[in-house]
């Protein structure tokens, strides 16, 4: 990595709700593009204020801005406002960074590149594609030691985001066979101990699980539905959602007879089989 020179200044915008708390790998990178003169970090009070992340914020001396609880979007709307603020008040500021995998931070980079501002987009995990390319340079930082069942939540997790059809909820299935590398996947899972797909779901804690009888011809399949904990409402589906959901499931599994034939879990024993 090419270390910049240190009179040029730098701003660091944090999406905590994208970026684990892990800065002392993202500050000694940002710090080789320069002086960072403002480093903010952004999220809802909730998150900020668990220990780790007040301990982490007060180390590397990094302006905590709360967002509002339950409003979606607060956090990145807050951060985009102080981005462009920062632009008119720190004119001398060359490069932005900004941390996160949001792909709705796609119009303030557009906005700052036509600016004539460096942009340089970094995170834990990896971004979408259209993302990514929006920026000067994107950079994905994994330690080699960080945790193998880690990586594949985040994996999934990414997954998931393309993959929402009812308010949130996504089918399990859908989601997994959508990753870019399946097989790969199932191998990371056999390696942590998993002896299915749904238990490493279970254990994975970053889902509400919802379990549900699919009766087609000849066949009763069961689907999971899945949906973030963290966007989740107070009030329940309503019947209408409630059956369009169904309606949705039972039209997936029979246009995916392919992956009903052997399923996740048969995949799996298959897998296990080849090793």
């Amino acid at each position: 990595m090419t270390t910049r020179p240190a009179k040029e200044l730098v701003a660091l915008f944090i999406d905590a709700e994208n970026t684990k708390p892990d800065f002392e790998q993202l500050l000694s990178f940002c710090r080789s593009y320069g002086e960072i003169r403002v480093a903010r970090i952004y999220g809802n009070r909730d998150l900020l204020r668990i220990p780790r992340w007040q301990k982490a914020c007060t180390q590397f001396q990094l302006t905590p801005v709360y967002s509002e609880k339950g409003q979606k979007n607060s956090a990145d709307m807050l951060l985009a406002v102080d981005a462009v603020e920062v632009l008119y008040l720190y004119p001398g500021v060359t490069t932005y960074i900004i941390a996160s995998v949001d792909s709705d931070f796609l119009p303030l980079v557009h906005r700052l590149r036509k600016h004539k501002k460096q942009t340089i987009g970094v995170s834990t995990h990896y971004p979408p594609s259209l993302l990514r390319g929006a920026f000067n340079e994107y950079h994905t930082l994994i330690r080699p030691e960080w945790d193998v069942f880690e990586f594949c939540a985040q994996q999934f997790y990414l997954a998931y985001l393309d993959c929402q059809v009812f308010d949130g909820w996504a089918l399990a299935d859908e989601v997994f066979f959508s990753l870019a590398e399946p097989v790969p996947f199932l191998r990371r899972l056999h390696q942590m101990g998993f002896d299915s797909f749904f238990s490493f779901l279970k254990n994975c804690r970053m889902f509400s699980i919802l379990k549900e009888k699919i009766h087609l011809p000849k066949r009763q399949l069961v689907s999971y539905w899945i949906r973030n904990p963290f966007e989740l409402n107070s009030e329940s589906l309503s019947e209408t959602s409630q059956n369009r959901r169904r309606e949705y499931a039972k039209s997936y599994f029979t246009k995916n007879q392919h992956h009903i034939s052997a399923g996740i879990p048969r995949l799996m024993q298959d897998f296990k089989r080849s090793l």
